[in-house]
């Protein structure tokens, strides 16, 4: 057996105008229902960068929002979106509920009401998410083809059931002006991909609504908006309704009506610090993700590195905790963003290869100098081709395995490209290297088209 560096193997947003206001753009305040349908926030973003203005016959879409009682609705968003070339733009009603899109060229599109409605400058959830026909989800909703002024598009929007409650800090009662809650649907997917958010008042009163009967996970961000900061800063511990600090564990909300009852109370925590550093070069590992485990090895938070290779995990609930350097990090590759790449070789603190070795620190002070001296991984690079006739086989399996078992086993695998091709990144050592002869379909699903 020999450690290989090259192996071949042989087996049988379009800019429009006026669109959507850049002062509501934020983030930050950003619901999943706020984002196109089927892409997730870090998709979302990689697709706004990539939009670009094309020069094409445009027409206006326009139409009203009111709501079961005929009422106008003003400031709630509207949005339009089109998968392929991809559009997508909001924009939000007057005091007599017109909204209307500019220079939206020829095509089929999708048109939806969130829901959200702007007081005070927050994007408040009012009223159930629906497309014009009145469907939950753009799979079900009907497209509808621009090739003149569309001016009747309508939308009648029904306030549905909520969730409500308040903020307040748990030793003194003080209520939490500005606190951030998110809603997550269940079952519970992203951190990132939030069904609605809310912000308290200056009584620590919340409000959620817009929803149809279900179940639903409340998460209490820790975070407060800063207005000095133009942002949100760390505040409190951060935890699921009941005071669960991950989503497996937490209690879902049932919604068979509205709920006015939800109390949450907040503190706030220790602190944990440290450094990833290269360990052939001394420098910091800049965008190097870090995870802070619970006992169980579930995933608490995680961050990345600034650019000194810095990280600090903040508001930390009393209790035992690993943390773990997985030897990612995020870069951009192209259109994509945030793409990880396997560079070093993972390590939990102290030194550990595997959990059952890490150190478990009980989070009861503030700790300094979790550090990680991170070995880079070996690249070996090949390429995966027909036997019968030489052509490149994409999205196959591709293994690196040392054999040995125990602590020492190290397993390794990636993806071919278009091209067949393919990089694996590994720690020093001998491999034996398999093409798995599974392909990789679309939605995740492995078919065998070949054996190997």
């Amino acid at each position: 057996m020999r450690a290989l560096s090259s192996i071949v193997l042989s087996l049988v947003f379009l800019s429009i105008a006026g669109a959507f206001s850049a002062e509501y753009f934020n983030p930050d305040h950003f619901s999943q229902r706020s984002l196109p349908p089927g892409l997730s926030r870090e998709q979302f973003e990689q697709q706004m960068q990539s939009q670009q203005t094309v020069a094409l016959e445009s027409f206006t879409v326009s139409g009203s929002v009111v709501d079961l009682g005929g009422q106008a609705i003003d400031s709630i968003e509207v949005g339009i979106y089109r998968p392929e070339p991809f559009l997508y733009a909001l924009t939000f009603t007057d005091e007599t509920g017109v909204f209307q899109f500019e220079e939206i060229p020829t095509g089929d599109y999708y048109i939806f009401c969130n829901g959200n409605v702007i007081e005070d400058g927050n994007r408040v959830q009012r009223y159930i998410h629906q497309y014009i026909d009145g469907s939950a989800s753009w799979r079900e909703a009907e497209a509808i083809p621009v090739e003149t002024n569309v001016t009747n598009i309508h939308f009648s929007m029904d306030p549905g059931y909520h969730i409500s409650g308040r903020v307040v800090e748990k030793n003194s009662g003080t209520p939490v002006y500005q606190a951030i809650i998110n809603l997550y649907e269940t079952p519970f997917e992203h951190i990132q991909d939030r069904y609605a958010s809310s912000w308290s008042d200056a009584e620590g009163y919340f409000f959620i609504g817009g929803l149809r009967q279900g179940e639903y996970l409340l998460y209490q961000t820790g975070l407060v908006w800063d207005s000095g900061l133009g942002g949100p800063a760390e505040v409190y511990i951060p935890y699921f309704y009941l005071n669960s600090t991950t989503p497996q564990d937490a209690d879902a909300i049932a919604v068979p009506e509205s709920r006015d009852d939800i109390l949450l109370q907040v503190e706030g925590g220790t602190s944990c610090s440290g450094k990833l550093v290269d360990q052939s070069t001394g420098r910091g590992i800049y965008t190097a993700v870090v995870h802070l485990l619970d006992r169980n090895g579930q995933s608490v938070s995680e961050i990345r590195t600034n650019a000194g290779g810095n990280y600090t995990f903040n508001n930390i609930a009393v209790d035992t905790y690993y943390i773990y350097a997985p030897g990612i990090i995020l870069r951009r590759i192209g259109d994509e963003w945030n793409v990880p790449l396997d560079r070093y070789a993972g390590r939990y603190y102290d030194n550990a290869v595997n959990i059952e070795d890490a150190h478990l620190f009980e989070a009861d002070q503030n700790y300094e100098n979790i550090d990680f001296i991170l070995e880079p991984t070996i690249a070996i690079k090949g390429r995966v081709t027909r036997e019968d006739n030489g052509l490149p086989i994409a999205n196959t399996w591709v293994e690196a395995d040392n054999g040995l078992e125990g602590d020492l086993h190290r397993h390794f695998q990636v993806l071919t490209d278009a091209n067949g091709e393919y990089e694996l990144f590994v720690e020093k050592g001998g491999y034996y290297i398999t093409a798995t002869g599974g392909v990789q379909q679309e939605g995740g699903q492995e078919s065998k088209m070949f054996v190997t």
